[in-house]
């Protein structure tokens, strides 16, 4: 999946749009965009995104991304030395740093940052820790190098493997077991895990009786979007949020609307008159019907243009923690 999708075109058939008015492809287009839509309002994903990237070391005992987004599961860190400033070492010898063969650390405050476990009491007999001190990621740009699973999801964690080999285009595919799996979970699957090609569709069906997992294509294949080899683990983080689920449903059939007719300079103006008079054709227009019509009141507002979708995304990004520094 290149694409953010936080719907599928069923859950846009059972709103009531007839393919007969919108193909599975136009549907597709305008979940990809109003998924977009949702990413730029908040800074955050909500669905699993699998893996590297690279982040900045604060000289604080925290490491996060810039935007607060979630640390679902890490898999591996390592700290680039090329990219790491000493200059902090050096004025504070009595600090201790990461080290990859003796840190432990893990996700804190909602997923929000990974941190280092402060008790290791276990651990100080060995020298690898000294009590009391404090260990912290070293200073740099971009020198935190984090392999793992990222997103703002309605969490749970469940593991499959394919016991049948799928192709493109197939509706389902069968795996061991599909206990506690449900439709709107995230399916993501490791096709290729040494060269780390993932990838993710969300299913649609699940059938104990046949141990099978159904999905819905992308408005061309009609299944399965890629070809799926005996064997291949297959893993759920979760799901997209309910409300990130009917913003984006809000968002995605208000832009099947075409731009044309939406965005028609005759109708929006003829929307906006409140008063006529015959004599030499003179009307009077309410402005603010005009900018809401264009999407001008929303973009200089900041909004969405849809304000009961701005109330609820709003109360996502309020829930994003405030910048702090640490010592």
């Amino acid at each position: 999946m290149s694409y953010f999708e936080y719907i599928t075109v069923l859950d846009i058939r059972n709103e009531g749009v007839s393919d007969t008015d919108y193909t599975d492809a136009r549907v597709l287009e305008c979940i990809r965009q109003a998924s977009a839509k949702v990413n730029l309002y908040t800074d955050q994903w909500f669905q699993p995104v699998v893996g590297i990237y690279y982040l900045d070391g604060g000289d604080s005992p925290f490491l996060r991304f810039p935007e607060f987004k979630k640390f679902i599961e890490v898999s591996s860190i390592e700290i680039l030395d090329s990219r790491t400033s000493r200059i902090k070492s050096k004025v504070f010898p009595t600090r201790r740093y990461f080290d990859e063969t003796t840190n432990i650390y893990q996700i804190s405050n909602c997923g929000r940052f990974i941190e280092f476990v402060t008790d290791v009491s276990g651990l100080t007999s060995s020298g690898n820790f000294d009590t009391g001190c404090k260990y912290l990621w070293p200073l740099g740009r971009q020198n935190i190098k984090v392999d793992g699973v990222f997103g703002w999801l309605e969490e749970k964690y469940l593991e499959a493997t394919v016991t049948s080999a799928a192709t493109a285009g197939d509706t389902s595919v069968e795996v061991d077991s599909v206990e506690n799996w449900e439709v709107g979970d995230y399916a993501v699957f490791y096709l290729d895990p040494a060269n780390n090609v993932v990838d993710i569709q969300i299913v649609t069906g699940v059938d104990s009786g046949t141990n099978t997992l159904s999905f819905e294509g992308d408005g061309t294949s009609g299944g399965i979007r890629f070809d799926v080899p005996l064997s291949t683990e297959i893993k759920t983080f979760g799901r997209v949020p309910l409300l990130i689920q009917y913003v984006t449903k809000r968002f995605t059939i208000k832009l099947l609307e075409s731009l044309s007719s939406v965005l028609d300079p005759e109708n929006i103006i003829n929307n906006a008159i409140v008063s006529e008079k015959v004599d030499n054709y003179t009307y009077k227009l309410n402005a603010s019907v005009i900018t809401s019509s264009s999407g001008i009141d929303s973009l200089s507002q900041g909004g969405t243009g849809d304000s009961t979708a701005d109330s609820i995304l709003q109360r996502f990004v309020t829930q994003v923690p405030p910048v702090v520094g640490y010592i």
